[in-house]
């Protein structure tokens, strides 16, 4: 909370408040947190901002992605280019976690530095379109949603695009990205297996996948949440993913397509400074050929 807020200190009473939990609780969090250093709370007005041992926490992040420092010089001129906020996603583990942002984050609903997300479809495609077949069809499995023949044939057109024009545009849902953002963030804190599935397939059920080509027909408006391409890394694998946070529920498809484009040239330019190479072409089409199958 105070992360999301830079500059703004808050009190126990506001922290308790926003992050749904008792005084009591709050205030034992606070105090522990401002011990260690990763708070500091003013003698005066009791209210508390982010302490100088987070610091050391934030350099040690950054050597865990050195990839990403590389890169956030481009990541920084997209922002400015487009005037959208511009994040990085990393998969780590069986997650996929924000590693980066830049732009403002006080919309509630923004996506902030450290958000997890299952690695399980929809969720995620950009970063297992280039694998193989095996890798592919465990992403799908792992969905919370009811798999047809027309959802396998439906993932493996959009996997096949994805190779093809090397980038995503995710449809909006306003609500549905708010209440969805809160689910993960419950998936990822119970301690409760059966809980943490149903977090999950809710989450699930509120993310349609993302458009496949005929739906960005040039002449349409479309409400769009993320445009998005990968950064490849020396084996020509999505090393980290970039994300225009767009959010807007009408955008022709012309601007998606223009959105898109300077996307790609920066992504291009991040590949060349972490020492990434381009997928094959031959390799594309091999992939192509071995999508999800139920």
């Amino acid at each position: 909370m105070l992360a999301a807020r830079p500059g703004r200190p808050l009190t126990a009473a506001e922290l308790a408040r926003e992050v749904d939990i008792t005084r009591t609780t709050c205030h034992s969090l606070l105090m522990t947190l401002a011990d260690a250093g990763y708070l500091v709370r003013d003698p005066r007005s009791k209210a508390y901002t982010l302490g100088p041992a987070l610091i050391g926490l934030g350099r040690a992040a950054r050597r865990s992605f050195p990839s990403i420092q590389l890169a956030r010089g481009e990541l920084e001129r997209l922002h400015r280019r487009t005037g959208m906020a511009s994040t990085a996603t990393a998969v780590v583990g069986g997650d996929i976690i924000v590693i980066d942002r830049v732009g403002e984050e006080d919309d509630v609903a923004a996506t902030r530095r450290g958000q997890r997300t299952p690695l399980a479809a929809p969720f995620g495609a950009l970063h297992v379109a280039w694998s193989g077949r095996e890798e592919v069809a465990s992403w799908v499995d792992r969905t919370t949603e009811e798999l047809t023949d027309q959802r396998y044939a439906e993932y493996d057109r959009l996997l096949a695009a994805i190779r093809r024009q090397r980038y995503t545009v995710s449809p909006l849902d306003e609500a549905g990205i708010l209440l969805r953002g809160r689910l993960l963030e419950l998936a990822a804190d119970v301690a409760s297996d059966d809980l943490r599935t149903m977090a999950l397939a809710l989450a699930s059920a509120l993310r349609s996948r993302d458009y496949l080509p005929d739906e960005l027909a040039p002449g349409r408006q479309v409400g769009v949440d993320t445009v998005a391409a990968p950064v490849f890394d020396a084996g020509a694998r999505p090393d980290f993913v970039v994300a225009l946070q767009v959010q807007r529920d009408q955008v022709s498809t012309d601007e998606v397509a223009a959105l898109a484009s300077d996307l790609l040239d920066a992504t291009r330019r991040m590949t060349r400074l972490v020492g990434g190479g381009e997928p094959a072409s031959e390799v594309v089409e091999g992939l192509a050929r071995s999508g999800p199958r139920p």
